[in-house]
Protein backbone atom coordinates (compact mmCIF):
# COMPACT_ATOMS: atom_id res chain seq x y z
CA UNK A 1 0.00 0.00 0.00
CA UNK A 2 1.64 3.52 -0.55
CA UNK A 3 1.38 6.18 2.23
CA UNK A 4 -0.26 9.57 1.18
CA UNK A 5 2.41 12.38 0.48
CA UNK A 6 1.12 15.00 2.21
CA UNK A 7 1.77 18.62 3.35
CA UNK A 8 2.02 18.79 7.23
CA UNK A 9 -0.92 21.97 7.71
CA UNK A 10 -1.28 23.57 11.12
CA UNK A 11 -4.57 24.38 12.23
CA UNK A 12 -4.98 27.61 10.79
CA UNK A 13 -3.41 26.47 7.34
CA UNK A 14 -5.34 23.68 7.15
CA UNK A 15 -8.86 25.88 7.64
CA UNK A 16 -7.82 27.62 4.97
CA UNK A 17 -6.86 25.02 2.97
CA UNK A 18 -10.27 23.22 3.42
CA UNK A 19 -11.69 27.19 2.43
CA UNK A 20 -9.70 27.04 -0.59
CA UNK A 21 -10.65 23.43 -1.62
CA UNK A 22 -7.08 22.13 -1.14
CA UNK A 23 -6.12 23.98 -4.55
CA UNK A 24 -3.12 24.97 -3.57
CA UNK A 25 -1.93 21.97 -1.16
CA UNK A 26 -1.86 18.34 -0.68
CA UNK A 27 -4.88 16.69 0.27
CA UNK A 28 -4.56 15.34 3.44
CA UNK A 29 -5.41 11.55 4.42
CA UNK A 30 -8.67 12.50 6.53
CA UNK A 31 -9.76 14.20 3.93
CA UNK A 32 -9.80 11.15 1.29
CA UNK A 33 -13.07 9.40 -0.31
CA UNK A 34 -13.80 6.28 -0.65
CA UNK A 35 -13.71 3.75 -3.24
CA UNK A 36 -17.98 3.89 -3.34
CA UNK A 37 -17.63 7.96 -3.46
CA UNK A 38 -15.23 8.10 -6.31
CA UNK A 39 -17.44 5.40 -7.90
CA UNK A 40 -20.20 7.74 -7.94
CA UNK A 41 -18.63 10.62 -9.03
CA UNK A 42 -16.41 8.69 -11.55
CA UNK A 43 -20.15 7.69 -12.95
CA UNK A 44 -21.39 11.11 -12.79
CA UNK A 45 -18.83 12.92 -14.59
CA UNK A 46 -18.55 9.83 -17.37
CA UNK A 47 -22.34 8.69 -17.73
CA UNK A 48 -24.62 11.48 -19.63
CA UNK A 49 -26.25 12.72 -23.07
CA UNK A 50 -22.77 13.60 -23.82
CA UNK A 51 -21.43 9.83 -24.14
CA UNK A 52 -24.60 9.03 -25.67
CA UNK A 53 -24.38 11.73 -28.55
CA UNK A 54 -20.81 10.17 -29.10
CA UNK A 55 -22.71 7.07 -30.17
CA UNK A 56 -25.24 8.95 -32.42
CA UNK A 57 -22.90 11.20 -33.88
CA UNK A 58 -20.63 8.26 -34.83
CA UNK A 59 -23.13 6.30 -36.07
CA UNK A 60 -24.53 9.46 -38.07
CA UNK A 61 -20.77 9.42 -39.78
CA UNK A 62 -21.93 5.99 -41.67
CA UNK A 63 -20.33 3.50 -38.66
CA UNK A 64 -22.55 0.47 -38.47
CA UNK A 65 -23.17 -1.22 -34.87
CA UNK A 66 -20.45 -3.59 -35.18
CA UNK A 67 -17.54 -1.28 -36.15
CA UNK A 68 -19.20 1.15 -33.64
CA UNK A 69 -18.38 -1.05 -30.53
CA UNK A 70 -15.04 -2.42 -31.65
CA UNK A 71 -14.20 1.18 -31.66
CA UNK A 72 -15.69 1.04 -27.95
CA UNK A 73 -13.58 -1.26 -27.16
CA UNK A 74 -10.85 -0.57 -28.49
CA UNK A 75 -11.21 3.16 -27.18
CA UNK A 76 -12.65 1.93 -23.87
CA UNK A 77 -9.12 -0.50 -23.24
CA UNK A 78 -6.88 2.16 -24.24
CA UNK A 79 -8.85 4.71 -22.00
CA UNK A 80 -8.82 2.49 -19.07
CA UNK A 81 -4.88 2.19 -18.73
CA UNK A 82 -4.26 5.66 -18.91
CA UNK A 83 -6.82 6.36 -16.26
CA UNK A 84 -5.50 3.64 -13.95
CA UNK A 85 -2.09 5.48 -13.95
CA UNK A 86 -3.71 9.02 -14.07
CA UNK A 87 -5.63 8.29 -11.08
CA UNK A 88 -2.76 6.98 -9.37
CA UNK A 89 -0.84 9.69 -9.75
CA UNK A 90 -3.45 11.99 -8.14
CA UNK A 91 -4.45 9.72 -5.43
CA UNK A 92 -0.28 8.83 -4.51
CA UNK A 93 0.51 12.67 -4.67
CA UNK A 94 -2.65 14.13 -3.26
CA UNK A 95 -1.99 16.74 -5.88
CA UNK A 96 -3.60 18.47 -8.78
CA UNK A 97 -2.20 18.31 -12.11
CA UNK A 98 -0.91 21.67 -12.20
CA UNK A 99 0.51 21.33 -8.94
CA UNK A 100 2.17 18.30 -9.89
CA UNK A 101 3.44 20.38 -13.08
CA UNK A 102 5.00 22.76 -11.24
CA UNK A 103 7.32 19.97 -9.33
CA UNK A 104 8.05 18.08 -12.95
CA UNK A 105 7.33 20.73 -15.53
CA UNK A 106 8.92 23.97 -13.96
CA UNK A 107 6.95 27.24 -14.15
CA UNK A 108 6.26 27.63 -17.83
CA UNK A 109 5.53 23.66 -17.84
CA UNK A 110 2.62 24.17 -15.02
CA UNK A 111 1.73 27.43 -16.97
CA UNK A 112 1.30 25.62 -20.08
CA UNK A 113 -0.72 22.76 -18.99
CA UNK A 114 -2.73 25.23 -16.64
CA UNK A 115 -3.72 26.90 -20.37
CA UNK A 116 -4.23 23.26 -21.90
CA UNK A 117 -6.77 22.58 -19.00
CA UNK A 118 -9.06 25.98 -19.36
CA UNK A 119 -9.08 25.51 -23.39
CA UNK A 120 -10.19 21.88 -23.45
CA UNK A 121 -12.48 21.71 -20.43
CA UNK A 122 -14.17 25.51 -21.01
CA UNK A 123 -15.42 23.76 -24.53
CA UNK A 124 -16.58 20.99 -22.76
CA UNK A 125 -18.38 23.50 -20.11
CA UNK A 126 -19.84 25.62 -23.07
CA UNK A 127 -20.88 21.98 -25.00
CA UNK A 128 -22.74 21.23 -22.36
CA UNK A 129 -24.53 24.33 -21.75
CA UNK A 130 -25.12 24.30 -25.10
CA UNK A 131 -27.03 20.35 -24.76
CA UNK A 132 -29.12 21.71 -22.37
CA UNK A 133 -29.77 24.94 -24.01
CA UNK A 134 -31.11 22.21 -26.72
CA UNK A 135 -33.18 20.40 -24.65
CA UNK A 136 -35.07 23.48 -23.09
CA UNK A 137 -35.96 25.09 -26.49
CA UNK A 138 -37.06 22.01 -27.73
CA UNK A 139 -38.89 20.88 -25.03
CA UNK A 140 -40.91 23.87 -24.40
CA UNK A 141 -40.74 25.13 -27.92
CA UNK A 142 -38.82 28.72 -27.23
CA UNK A 143 -38.26 29.34 -30.87
CA UNK A 144 -35.47 31.07 -32.62
CA UNK A 145 -33.47 31.89 -28.91
CA UNK A 146 -31.65 29.29 -28.75
CA UNK A 147 -27.93 31.02 -28.55
CA UNK A 148 -29.91 32.51 -24.95
CA UNK A 149 -31.08 30.11 -23.80
CA UNK A 150 -27.25 28.28 -24.09
CA UNK A 151 -26.10 30.88 -22.63
CA UNK A 152 -28.27 31.58 -19.24
CA UNK A 153 -27.53 27.40 -18.98
CA UNK A 154 -23.95 27.90 -18.74
CA UNK A 155 -24.59 30.55 -16.04
CA UNK A 156 -27.03 28.78 -13.99
CA UNK A 157 -24.63 25.78 -13.77
CA UNK A 158 -21.48 27.53 -12.50
CA UNK A 159 -23.54 27.73 -8.83
CA UNK A 160 -22.75 24.85 -7.68
CA UNK A 161 -19.18 24.94 -8.07
CA UNK A 162 -19.04 28.08 -5.68
CA UNK A 163 -18.86 25.60 -2.75
CA UNK A 164 -15.79 23.50 -4.17
CA UNK A 165 -15.47 19.72 -4.02
CA UNK A 166 -17.59 19.39 -1.45
CA UNK A 167 -20.68 20.30 -2.84
CA UNK A 168 -19.44 18.81 -6.17
CA UNK A 169 -19.36 15.41 -4.73
CA UNK A 170 -22.45 15.72 -3.04
CA UNK A 171 -24.33 16.37 -5.79
CA UNK A 172 -22.61 13.34 -7.95
CA UNK A 173 -23.38 11.08 -4.83
CA UNK A 174 -26.67 11.83 -3.90
CA UNK A 175 -28.37 12.65 -7.04
CA UNK A 176 -26.76 12.34 -10.27
CA UNK A 177 -25.31 9.30 -9.91
CA UNK A 178 -28.20 6.98 -8.77
CA UNK A 179 -30.67 8.90 -11.52
CA UNK A 180 -27.45 8.87 -14.32
CA UNK A 181 -26.76 4.72 -13.78
CA UNK A 182 -30.80 3.93 -13.51
CA UNK A 183 -31.03 6.11 -17.18
CA UNK A 184 -28.62 4.39 -19.26
CA UNK A 185 -29.48 1.02 -18.02
CA UNK A 186 -33.09 0.81 -18.92
CA UNK A 187 -32.39 3.23 -22.42
CA UNK A 188 -30.01 0.37 -23.40
CA UNK A 189 -32.30 -2.50 -22.13
CA UNK A 190 -35.57 -1.01 -24.07
CA UNK A 191 -33.84 0.10 -27.29
CA UNK A 192 -32.23 -3.73 -27.96
CA UNK A 193 -35.55 -5.25 -26.65
CA UNK A 194 -37.86 -2.89 -28.60
CA UNK A 195 -36.25 -2.67 -31.65
CA UNK A 196 -36.11 -5.61 -34.27
CA UNK A 197 -32.91 -7.08 -35.01
CA UNK A 198 -32.56 -6.42 -38.37
CA UNK A 199 -33.03 -2.59 -37.75
CA UNK A 200 -30.24 -2.64 -35.08
CA UNK A 201 -27.83 -4.36 -37.34
CA UNK A 202 -28.64 -2.64 -40.74
CA UNK A 203 -26.20 -0.83 -43.14
CA UNK A 204 -25.84 2.71 -42.62
CA UNK A 205 -28.34 5.32 -44.02
CA UNK A 206 -25.17 6.77 -45.12
CA UNK A 207 -21.59 5.94 -46.25
CA UNK A 208 -19.08 5.85 -43.61
CA UNK A 209 -17.11 9.01 -43.43
CA UNK A 210 -15.46 8.38 -40.09
CA UNK A 211 -12.62 5.97 -39.77
CA UNK A 212 -12.16 3.41 -36.88
CA UNK A 213 -9.43 5.39 -35.67
CA UNK A 214 -11.38 8.91 -35.57
CA UNK A 215 -14.46 7.09 -34.08
CA UNK A 216 -11.93 5.07 -31.19
CA UNK A 217 -10.43 8.65 -30.66
CA UNK A 218 -13.57 9.64 -29.95
CA UNK A 219 -14.50 7.48 -27.47
CA UNK A 220 -11.26 8.79 -25.82
CA UNK A 221 -11.69 12.45 -25.89
CA UNK A 222 -15.26 12.01 -25.00
CA UNK A 223 -14.66 11.12 -21.62
CA UNK A 224 -10.94 11.80 -20.93
CA UNK A 225 -9.78 14.58 -18.53
CA UNK A 226 -6.02 14.94 -19.05
CA UNK A 227 -6.19 16.65 -15.61
CA UNK A 228 -7.61 13.48 -13.87
CA UNK A 229 -5.11 14.10 -10.87
CA UNK A 230 -7.67 16.85 -9.91
CA UNK A 231 -10.26 14.39 -8.82
CA UNK A 232 -8.51 12.08 -7.87
CA UNK A 233 -6.02 13.62 -5.77
CA UNK A 234 -9.40 12.95 -3.19
CA UNK A 235 -9.32 9.23 -3.73
CA UNK A 236 -7.13 6.81 -1.44
CA UNK A 237 -3.59 6.06 -2.65
CA UNK A 238 -4.25 3.03 -3.86
CA UNK A 239 -4.41 1.44 -7.50
CA UNK A 240 -6.87 -1.27 -6.23
CA UNK A 241 -9.23 1.89 -5.31
CA UNK A 242 -9.67 3.23 -8.64
CA UNK A 243 -10.12 -0.23 -10.75
CA UNK A 244 -13.16 -0.74 -9.84
CA UNK A 245 -15.23 3.16 -10.53
CA UNK A 246 -12.92 3.59 -13.82
CA UNK A 247 -14.20 0.32 -14.82
CA UNK A 248 -17.76 0.80 -14.17
CA UNK A 249 -18.06 4.21 -15.18
CA UNK A 250 -16.42 3.11 -18.35
CA UNK A 251 -19.21 0.66 -18.72
CA UNK A 252 -22.39 2.52 -17.78
CA UNK A 253 -21.09 6.02 -19.32
CA UNK A 254 -18.49 4.90 -22.30
CA UNK A 255 -20.13 1.77 -23.97
CA UNK A 256 -23.34 0.86 -22.91
CA UNK A 257 -25.09 4.59 -23.19
CA UNK A 258 -22.87 5.48 -26.40
CA UNK A 259 -23.95 1.72 -28.17
CA UNK A 260 -27.56 2.64 -27.26
CA UNK A 261 -26.83 6.32 -28.82
CA UNK A 262 -25.77 4.59 -31.93
CA UNK A 263 -29.08 2.07 -31.87
CA UNK A 264 -31.17 5.04 -31.59
CA UNK A 265 -29.96 6.52 -34.70
CA UNK A 266 -31.12 3.57 -36.39
CA UNK A 267 -34.67 3.36 -34.93
CA UNK A 268 -34.80 7.67 -35.69
CA UNK A 269 -32.29 8.84 -38.49
CA UNK A 270 -32.77 12.60 -38.11
CA UNK A 271 -30.04 14.77 -38.06
CA UNK A 272 -31.47 17.70 -36.30
CA UNK A 273 -30.08 17.62 -33.07
CA UNK A 274 -32.75 19.63 -31.72
CA UNK A 275 -35.52 16.89 -32.60
CA UNK A 276 -32.66 13.92 -31.49
CA UNK A 277 -32.64 15.39 -27.93
CA UNK A 278 -36.37 15.26 -28.01
CA UNK A 279 -36.51 12.01 -29.28
CA UNK A 280 -34.06 10.23 -27.14
CA UNK A 281 -35.68 12.34 -23.66
CA UNK A 282 -39.06 10.77 -24.56
CA UNK A 283 -38.00 7.25 -25.97
CA UNK A 284 -35.73 6.37 -22.68
CA UNK A 285 -38.30 8.30 -19.89
CA UNK A 286 -40.97 9.04 -22.11
CA UNK A 287 -42.70 12.09 -19.65
CA UNK A 288 -41.49 15.16 -21.34
CA UNK A 289 -41.41 16.95 -18.12
CA UNK A 290 -39.25 14.50 -16.02
CA UNK A 291 -36.97 13.37 -18.86
CA UNK A 292 -36.40 17.39 -18.66
CA UNK A 293 -35.54 17.25 -14.89
CA UNK A 294 -33.26 14.05 -15.42
CA UNK A 295 -31.49 15.77 -18.51
CA UNK A 296 -30.74 19.22 -16.32
CA UNK A 297 -29.40 17.29 -13.24
CA UNK A 298 -27.47 14.68 -15.60
CA UNK A 299 -25.87 18.06 -17.28
CA UNK A 300 -25.42 20.24 -14.33
CA UNK A 301 -23.53 17.09 -12.87
CA UNK A 302 -21.15 16.78 -15.68
CA UNK A 303 -20.76 20.50 -16.27
CA UNK A 304 -19.84 20.71 -12.27
CA UNK A 305 -16.50 19.06 -13.21
CA UNK A 306 -15.98 20.91 -16.09
CA UNK A 307 -15.59 24.19 -14.50
CA UNK A 308 -13.93 22.35 -11.38
CA UNK A 309 -10.91 21.76 -13.27
CA UNK A 310 -10.99 24.76 -14.91
CA UNK A 311 -11.01 26.75 -11.65
CA UNK A 312 -8.43 24.56 -10.30
CA UNK A 313 -6.06 25.13 -13.51
CA UNK A 314 -7.03 29.04 -13.00
CA UNK A 315 -5.63 29.01 -9.07
CA UNK A 316 -2.53 27.34 -9.89
CA UNK A 317 -1.65 30.71 -12.04
CA UNK A 318 -3.10 33.25 -10.22
CA UNK A 319 -3.91 34.56 -5.86
CA UNK A 320 -7.42 35.33 -4.88
CA UNK A 321 -10.40 33.87 -3.57
CA UNK A 322 -12.07 30.45 -5.73
CA UNK A 323 -15.24 32.04 -6.21
CA UNK A 324 -14.02 34.83 -8.04
CA UNK A 325 -13.09 32.19 -10.61
CA UNK A 326 -15.44 30.66 -10.67
CA UNK A 327 -17.59 33.64 -11.56
CA UNK A 328 -15.58 34.93 -13.98
CA UNK A 329 -15.07 31.53 -15.88
CA UNK A 330 -18.29 30.17 -15.33
CA UNK A 331 -19.54 33.48 -17.84
CA UNK A 332 -17.13 33.12 -20.30
CA UNK A 333 -18.42 29.60 -20.39
CA UNK A 334 -21.39 30.82 -21.17
CA UNK A 335 -20.70 32.92 -23.30
CA UNK A 336 -18.83 30.11 -25.60
CA UNK A 337 -22.42 28.19 -25.17
CA UNK A 338 -23.78 31.26 -26.95
CA UNK A 339 -21.63 30.59 -29.91
CA UNK A 340 -22.95 27.38 -29.96
CA UNK A 341 -19.63 25.48 -29.85
CA UNK A 342 -22.04 22.03 -29.63
CA UNK A 343 -20.88 22.23 -33.17
CA UNK A 344 -17.47 21.32 -33.05
CA UNK A 345 -18.05 18.57 -31.21
CA UNK A 346 -15.80 16.02 -32.43
CA UNK A 347 -12.83 18.52 -32.99
CA UNK A 348 -13.16 19.61 -28.81
CA UNK A 349 -13.50 15.20 -28.47
CA UNK A 350 -9.96 15.15 -30.17
CA UNK A 351 -8.40 17.94 -28.49
CA UNK A 352 -9.17 16.41 -25.01
CA UNK A 353 -7.62 13.63 -25.88
CA UNK A 354 -4.27 15.13 -27.06
CA UNK A 355 -3.80 17.94 -24.97
CA UNK A 356 -3.85 17.76 -21.14
CA UNK A 357 -3.26 13.65 -21.57
CA UNK A 358 0.27 14.07 -23.27
CA UNK A 359 1.62 16.15 -20.07
CA UNK A 360 -0.07 13.89 -17.15
CA UNK A 361 2.36 10.64 -20.00
CA UNK A 362 5.32 12.68 -19.41
CA UNK A 363 4.63 13.18 -15.36
CA UNK A 364 3.84 9.22 -15.38
CA UNK A 365 7.05 8.71 -16.76
CA UNK A 366 9.04 11.00 -15.16
CA UNK A 367 7.72 9.42 -11.86
CA UNK A 368 7.84 5.78 -12.81
CA UNK A 369 10.32 4.92 -15.14
CA UNK A 370 12.98 7.72 -15.38
CA UNK A 371 14.03 6.01 -12.01
CA UNK A 372 14.30 2.96 -12.66
CA UNK A 373 15.78 3.45 -16.40
CA UNK A 374 18.29 6.22 -15.37
CA UNK A 375 17.67 6.50 -11.75
CA UNK A 376 16.76 9.89 -11.89
CA UNK A 377 14.16 10.54 -9.03
CA UNK A 378 12.54 13.81 -8.19
CA UNK A 379 11.07 15.22 -4.81
CA UNK A 380 7.53 15.57 -4.66
CA UNK A 381 6.44 15.51 -0.80
CA UNK A 382 5.10 18.46 -0.99
CA UNK A 383 3.43 21.26 -3.57
CA UNK A 384 6.59 23.31 -4.75
CA UNK A 385 6.27 27.23 -4.15
CA UNK A 386 6.62 29.23 -7.30
CA UNK A 387 10.14 30.41 -5.67
CA UNK A 388 11.12 26.92 -5.82
CA UNK A 389 10.59 25.53 -8.89
CA UNK A 390 12.89 25.81 -12.03
CA UNK A 391 11.93 28.00 -15.17
CA UNK A 392 11.26 24.88 -17.62
CA UNK A 393 11.50 20.97 -17.80
CA UNK A 394 13.23 21.88 -21.70
CA UNK A 395 13.53 17.67 -22.76
CA UNK A 396 9.60 17.88 -21.15
CA UNK A 397 7.99 20.79 -23.01
CA UNK A 398 9.81 19.64 -26.17
CA UNK A 399 7.84 16.23 -25.87
CA UNK A 400 4.73 17.67 -25.15
CA UNK A 401 5.14 19.82 -28.10
CA UNK A 402 6.16 17.26 -30.78
CA UNK A 403 3.00 15.01 -28.88
CA UNK A 404 0.57 17.77 -29.97
CA UNK A 405 1.85 18.17 -33.25
CA UNK A 406 1.42 14.24 -33.96
CA UNK A 407 -1.69 14.16 -32.26
CA UNK A 408 -3.17 17.08 -34.24
CA UNK A 409 -2.26 15.99 -37.16
CA UNK A 410 -2.84 12.33 -37.21
CA UNK A 411 -6.56 13.43 -35.51
CA UNK A 412 -7.28 15.41 -38.34
CA UNK A 413 -7.18 18.67 -36.20
CA UNK A 414 -4.85 20.25 -38.41
CA UNK A 415 -5.84 18.88 -41.43
CA UNK A 416 -9.87 17.86 -41.34
CA UNK A 417 -8.96 15.56 -44.77
CA UNK A 418 -6.43 13.40 -43.38
CA UNK A 419 -6.44 11.23 -40.40
CA UNK A 420 -3.93 8.29 -39.31
CA UNK A 421 -4.41 6.05 -36.13
CA UNK A 422 -5.90 6.94 -32.87
CA UNK A 423 -4.93 10.26 -32.03
CA UNK A 424 -4.43 9.64 -28.62
CA UNK A 425 -2.61 7.18 -28.66
CA UNK A 426 0.13 8.63 -31.68
CA UNK A 427 0.39 11.46 -28.87
CA UNK A 428 1.21 10.37 -26.03
CA UNK A 429 3.76 7.60 -27.66
CA UNK A 430 5.58 10.45 -29.88
CA UNK A 431 5.81 12.26 -26.51
CA UNK A 432 7.05 9.30 -24.55
CA UNK A 433 9.56 8.09 -26.90
CA UNK A 434 10.85 12.01 -27.50
CA UNK A 435 11.22 12.39 -23.57
CA UNK A 436 13.06 9.02 -23.01
CA UNK A 437 15.36 9.41 -25.62
CA UNK A 438 16.37 13.18 -25.26
CA UNK A 439 16.86 12.32 -21.41
CA UNK A 440 18.70 9.19 -22.83
CA UNK A 441 21.01 11.83 -24.54
CA UNK A 442 21.94 14.31 -22.13
CA UNK A 443 21.90 11.62 -19.37
CA UNK A 444 26.29 12.39 -19.39
CA UNK A 445 25.32 15.99 -18.46
CA UNK A 446 26.77 17.03 -15.28
CA UNK A 447 24.42 15.78 -12.37
CA UNK A 448 23.63 19.88 -11.19
CA UNK A 449 23.40 21.04 -15.36
CA UNK A 450 20.76 17.81 -15.93
CA UNK A 451 18.53 18.46 -13.35
CA UNK A 452 18.44 22.12 -14.33
CA UNK A 453 17.89 20.79 -17.85
CA UNK A 454 14.81 18.74 -16.59
CA UNK A 455 13.63 21.44 -14.43
CA UNK A 456 14.04 20.05 -11.11
CA UNK A 457 12.35 22.25 -7.70
CA UNK A 458 15.10 22.92 -5.12
CA UNK A 459 13.45 21.00 -3.11
CA UNK A 460 14.54 17.92 -5.44
CA UNK A 461 17.89 19.33 -6.21
CA UNK A 462 18.59 19.31 -2.27
CA UNK A 463 17.17 15.96 -1.97
CA UNK A 464 19.33 14.62 -4.90
CA UNK A 465 22.66 16.17 -3.57
CA UNK A 466 21.69 14.78 0.02
CA UNK A 467 21.82 11.46 -1.90
CA UNK A 468 25.02 11.82 -2.79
Amino acid sequence: MAAVIEEKLGPEELEQAIRNDFTTNVVPSSHRRSTWQMTLIWITGNAGFSTLYTGYTLAQGGLNLPTLILSALIGNVILACYWIGASYLGSHYGQTETLLARSFMGRWGSYIVSVFIIVSSLGWYSFQADLLGTMATTVFNIPNDLALVSLIAGLLMMVNNIVGFTSVSAYARYVAAPIISLWVIFAFAKVFATTPAHVLWAAPHVGQTITLGVAASTFIGAVIWGSEPDFWRWGRPQIKASIWPIVIAIVLGNFIFPVTGAAMAHVFNVANFGKVVLFVSQYTIGITALAALVFFITQVAINDLNLYEVVTAAKNMFPGPRVYYVLALGVLGAIFAYFQVINYYIIIAELTGVLVPCVTVIIMIDAWLLPRLFGLRRQVTRVAQWSEIAAINVPGVIAVAVGVVVGGYTGGIINPSFSWGIAPVNTWVAAGVVYVVIVAAIRSLPKDRLMHALGYSAPSIRAAEGEQ
